[in-house]
């Protein structure tokens, strides 16, 4: 199996270094490694050239974005015959036996999957914070496992988180690749869910460990406005694309809630929630059209993919008589 690595980074020289070297220093098989750099101001890009030669580096004219960058170096991956893309954010770094675990999990688990990894803290001192909520509040039965040491070799999850998943190629080939509708944020649930409804299995590997530099509950709570509005946007947009709902009722249920939360600021005198509201019904209504050509995009692919495995059934059993 062949597995490329893909880096996406923006201005981090302060982490990209030992993320390169922890690759570098990976047990067999050792993946090849791409990093797209999305336009960084400081000299993330000179690093990779001077320090790490064998590292494939793709510089983009333009900050893209999450999805948009990654996608240029998923397709780039694809390209180059990659059986596996290991997604990877530039803030960490890797165990040694860390793509060893995944890949033999894939190769247990069948044709097609998504594989995350168990992320420590940059130190590796504890369970990164986020993935310490998210397995309390989703995945109870790793947390009696841990309790009593005795840990499976992987577990079914809804949701891989966009630090440090392993994609077979096969997922891109039957949903697409991340929604560029999403700026910032997001774009992992987004892709976790289309993966889901397409009945691709997503694996927690506990024994995959990815140490990432999160951030704290505290610096959380006072990001800036820009990511801020990036992030609850892009739940927004989520929301509207469940194809389980029409996009009109959404729409409407949507503009209710936020115009009934800009009255609500309003009577209380929080007036930069009001601005809020106000800036989410204005991005709402300039979305509308991108969200609806993804619902359509996530449409036709269900219908090809159907087709196809209708096709597969029927030449199988053509094949037994």
């Amino acid at each position: 199996m062949r597995v490329i690595v893909v880096i996406l980074s923006y201005n981090g020289s302060k982490w990209i270094r030992r993320c390169l070297s922890s690759l570098q220093a990976a047990t067999a098989p050792s993946p090849a490694v791409l990093v797209v750099d999305n336009h960084s101001s400081d000299d993330t890009a000179q690093i990779i050239r001077a320090e790490f030669p064998q590292v494939a580096l793709i510089e983009a004219e333009r900050n893209l974005g999450f999805a948009a960058g990654v996608n240029l170096g998923i397709q780039h991956a694809l390209k180059q015959g990659g059986d596996f893309v290991f997604l990877l954010n530039q803030d960490t770094h890797i165990h040694p036996d860390c793509v060893r675990h995944l890949t033999a999990i894939a190769q247990e688990a069948g044709p097609m999957g998504i594989f995350s990894c168990m992320e420590l803290n940059y130190e590796g001192s504890a369970i990164d914070e986020c993935t310490r909520a998210k397995i309390t509040e989703h995945l109870p039965e790793l947390v009696n496992d841990l309790w009593f040491q005795r840990p499976k070799t992987s577990y079914r999850i809804k949701v891989a988180y966009g630090n440090a998943i392993l994609i077979h190629r096969r997922v891109f080939e039957r949903i697409g690749l991340f929604d560029e509708l999403f700026f910032m944020y997001v774009e992992d649930m987004d892709f976790s869910y289309r993966a889901s409804r397409a009945g691709i299995p997503i694996w927690l590997v506990p024994e995959a460990i990815v140490y990432h530099q999160s951030t704290s509950s505290k610096e959380r709570g006072h990001r800036d406005s820009f990511s801020a509005n990036l992030n609850r946007r892009g739940w927004l947009a989520l929301n509207l694309k469940d194809p389980a709902c029409p996009l009109w009722r959404g729409t409407v249920r949507a503009m209710r809630h936020l115009g009934y939360r800009c009255l609500l600021n309003v009577v209380f005198l929080r007036w930069m929630s009001v601005r809020h509201c106000l800036g989410d019904m204005w991005w709402l209504t300039q979305r509308l059209a991108s969200i609806r050509a993804s619902r359509q995009r996530e449409a036709e692919l269900s219908k090809s993919a159907l087709g196809v495995d209708r096709a597969l059934v029927i030449k199988a059993a053509g094949d037994e008589a």
